[in-house]
């Protein structure tokens, strides 16, 4: 009896009542929130005089506090929408504080980063933490004094130059898709050398080479920030280069007939074939063909050569080399020395831009039918192994290329074919008597 009318009192239901009210609400965020709110320090105290504006940063149970670098009269600041009246600029700083602010948590957020405070602060300050910049900032820091710098000082070739842009992009989208818009240096791992590899075979269709190439730049960029003393150690220190060294095309003997005997009627397109003949025939390159001037051709024992001049044309080695001309490269630079566009550039021939001259090579390739990609570095790759295959020494071979070693001749430049080979062992058992 007494248990019934305890059930039945007034404190029982209030017990009750608050204990749905409980199931009722809504759980608390305040684990996860995160707000953004300003107010002036000593407003009351100091109606007349300017009080500094400070941003207030809540996150859960953590909460961070810094001045804003603006100060006005506390009348002028309204603590609710965050402005400061009759002041525009001032409430368009403000804004972007809070939208910065914002912006970075949401970031660490969606990357499933520790929300940490004093990095949504530096932030939305634009500053950097101990003076240490960012690794997208390190990527372009790296840019600005190494390729930019390289490029006004003459180490960097114009060519090189748009390459290294296109790579930057490149590596800049991946660190944005792999570690968000704001990673630390110390974000990059080891594991991401291999990760880059594979995204720009895959996002971007590179070859094996070429991202290996790109990875092995971004070491690069990292060991800067070593050298720097951002970072204590290069996360990419143990990645090598794995190339597969495919070896490039050249033309035979009987396709660079068939490209000199090819019945073609255009006035464009027999020029173009003309100069890539004349790099079939001199093993020069676009940009050695394109600045060959009358002053480069000397003679030297009777013989007719071009000697490149340092840092014009040999630009990635800074080596001089010695191309002697035979009598149908002779023949060609005859034919164009009164050529109006030779003689308004001062150069040999009447060169074009790169992309059209492989451009018009397609419609060569396709008069005479040859099924290898005519380009002009196959001209120089055809003139390389045609040297070789004659009998001219290696050493001679990558003096002629202006290379700064025999290796890259022989990685890159050379194809021994098979008669080559034999007619040398069928030599060598003249010399021995091996018979």
């Amino acid at each position: 009896m007494k248990r019934a009318k305890l059930n039945n009192s007034r404190t029982s239901h209030a017990i009750n009542r608050l204990d749905r009210q409980k199931a009722n609400k809504p759980q608390s965020t305040r684990a996860t929130e995160f707000t953004v709110a300003f107010f002036q320090r000593s407003a009351q105290t100091t109606p007349n005089k300017d009080c500094m504006i400070y941003a207030l940063l809540n996150h859960g149970r953590t909460r961070l506090q810094y001045s804003t670098g603006i100060s006005c009269k506390p009348g002028l600041f309204d603590q609710s929408t965050g402005t400061v009246k009759n002041n525009a600029k001032h409430s368009k700083i403000l804004a972007a504080i809070k939208t910065k602010a914002n912006e970075c948590y949401a970031e660490m957020k969606l990357s499933n980063r520790p929300i940490d405070l004093q990095i949504i602060k530096a932030y939305s300050l634009d500053i950097d933490i101990q003076g240490i910049p960012l690794m997208l900032e390190c990527l372009e820091l790296f840019w600005n004094e190494r390729i930019e710098t390289g490029l006004k000082i003459g180490d960097l070739e114009k060519g090189s130059y748009l390459k290294l842009r296109a790579w930057h992009g490149h590596l800049s989208n991946f660190i944005r898709e792999r570690h968000g818009l704001r990673p630390p240096l110390t974000a990059i791992v080891p594991a991401d050398a291999k990760a880059c590899v594979d995204w720009l075979r895959e996002k971007k269709n590179h070859s094996n080479d070429v991202a290996m190439r790109i990875t092995s730049h971004l070491k690069r960029v990292l060991e800067f920030a070593t050298a720097n003393e951002w970072i204590q150690r290069n996360p990419f220190l143990m990645f090598r280069k794995k190339m597969q060294n495919k070896r490039q095309e050249s033309l035979t003997i009987q396709e660079v007939e068939a490209i000199e005997n090819a019945a073609i009627a255009s006035d464009v397109l027999n020029i173009v074939r003309d100069i890539f003949l004349f790099c079939c025939y001199t093993g020069l390159g676009y940009s050695e063909v394109n600045s060959l001037t009358p002053s480069n051709i000397t003679e030297i024992n009777g013989q007719k050569c071009i000697i490149q001049v340092r840092d014009k044309i040999r630009k990635k080695t800074n080596l001089p080399s010695v191309v002697p001309l035979g009598k149908e490269a002779l023949l060609i630079l005859e034919r164009y020395r009164n050529h109006p566009a030779s003689l308004q550039k001062g150069v040999c021939l009447p060169v074009q831009a790169n992309q059209k001259i492989n451009a018009y090579l397609k419609q060569i390739q396709h008069v005479t039918g040859i099924k290898k990609r005519l380009t002009t570095h196959v001209a120089r790759r055809t003139a390389a192994t045609y040297y070789l295959n004659a009998g001219m020494p290696l050493t001679s071979v990558s003096a002629l290329l202006g290379h700064s070693d025999t290796a890259t001749t022989t990685r890159h430049y050379t194809t021994v074919t098979p008669e080559t080979v034999v007619r040398d062992f069928q030599a060598i058992k003249r010399k021995t008597k091996l018979d």
